[in-house]
């Protein structure tokens, strides 16, 4: 999934580069005096570049590239996202629900694509449904070393606007997806600078849903418009295209965090904690505003021996060890003074700090630690 979001933003970079390139060139030489012809009539086009044959190439081209950019985004999140999950599901029934729902549907539907291909000789159309079929077969029957038809939930036939990027994660268990990103920090942000509201003024989760809602929907519009040879009824220009990528790359980055976070979440309540040897610690104190968590163990029983060391390993579990975090401990106090690892051996009282952002349920939290 890393590679998915670094290889988008790489894409649209270029577009961002391209689009400054322009508008350099149309700066510094735009006004070049005719009193040197040569380079008058060389960078002429730059100067002209706003309304001319050339800004509606970069604009076509900006569009084609940014949609294409998402659209791939999607599709490999979705497959990235599915593969990650088969890795923490030994059976096909411990995938998430809405991924075994979906799966037959979305795998006949694929099935039924690929017979539609016009690019794809008859005898590789029928290899290809045979191995959608038999990985169907494989799930149905849940055996050990399911094979899930990946390509099904990232297959589509609709361009990516707000309604299909909701339904196709909805289809593998992500329904809350929209929610995310209304609630992600940068789109806000984007949005109260777009809206021109100042830093007290309150951005509304619908207010950002619906800007999402105009940007792939227009994004979309305009690549079918440059598709089918369609004049559009506006060109963007080179600000407003530059305003265009910075959203791209924003609403990019907040899905990948929002699936990622539920990859980690699924990830979580698949580890089975008799696999690991940790030890046990219970009814923390939570300090915040220090970020210190703490800790005061009378009894060593079944602790006893465990080195406590800055880079241990933390499972942080409900009341029914149902893990909701994984952290790692990055500093250590041990008796008020400062310690790189502790051997336990006796009572002692001891404060840690680690790699994620504290929380006040932390205090009712199960804490078990490995090296």
């Amino acid at each position: 999934m890393k590679e998915s979001i670094k290889n988008f933003e790489d894409s649209v970079d270029k577009q961002v580069n391209i689009i400054s390139y322009t508008t350099f060139m149309i700066d510094t030489f735009g006004n070049v005096s005719p009193d040197n012809n040569d380079l008058h009539n060389l960078f002429l086009t730059f100067l002209k570049a706003g309304k001319t044959e050339y800004s509606q190439f970069i604009y076509n081209g900006i569009i084609v590239s940014l949609y294409g950019s998402f659209e791939r985004l999607i599709e490999d999140i979705v497959e990235s996202y599915l593969t990650s999950i088969i890795c923490h599901s030994d059976t096909f029934e411990k995938l998430p629900s809405a991924i075994k729902k979906n799966h037959t549907e979305l795998s006949l539907a694929l099935a039924l694509k690929v017979g539609k291909d016009r690019n794809r000789e008859i005898e590789e159309k029928s290899k290809l449904q045979s191995v959608i079929i038999s990985n169907l077969n494989t799930c149905m029957i849940n055996k050990d070393g399911y094979k899930l038809n990946v390509s099904a939930f990232s297959s589509h036939t609709a361009n990516f606007r707000l309604d299909i990027v909701r339904e196709t994660f909805s289809n593998i268990g992500l329904s809350s997806i929209i929610d995310d990103l209304a609630n992600n920090i940068e789109l806000i942000d984007f949005v109260r600078a777009e809206k021109g509201y100042g830093e007290d003024e309150n951005v509304t989760n619908n207010e950002v849903a619906s800007t999402i809602r105009f940007k792939l929907d227009d994004l979309a519009n305009r690549r079918n418009e440059i598709a089918h040879g369609t004049k559009p009824q506006n060109y963007l220009d080179y600000n407003l295209l530059l305003s265009f990528c910075e959203f791209m790359k924003i609403i990019g980055k907040a899905i990948y965090t929002s699936c990622s976070t539920s990859n980690n979440r699924v990830r979580l309540k698949n580890i089975d904690l008799s696999h690991y040897d940790t030890v046990y610690m219970n009814n923390p104190k939570v300090f915040i505003k220090p970020g210190v968590i703490g800790f005061k163990i009378e009894d060593v029983t079944g602790l006893s021996g465990f080195n406590l060391k800055i880079g241990t390993k933390i499972f942080i579990t409900n009341n029914n060890d149902e893990i909701q975090s994984e952290a790692t401990l990055v500093s250590l106090i041990v008796n008020k003074s400062d310690a790189n690892e502790y051997l336990i051996s006796e009572a002692f009282e001891f404060g840690i700090k680690l790699d994620i952002p504290l929380e006040n349920s932390f205090s009712r939290r199960k804490f078990f630690f490995y090296n």
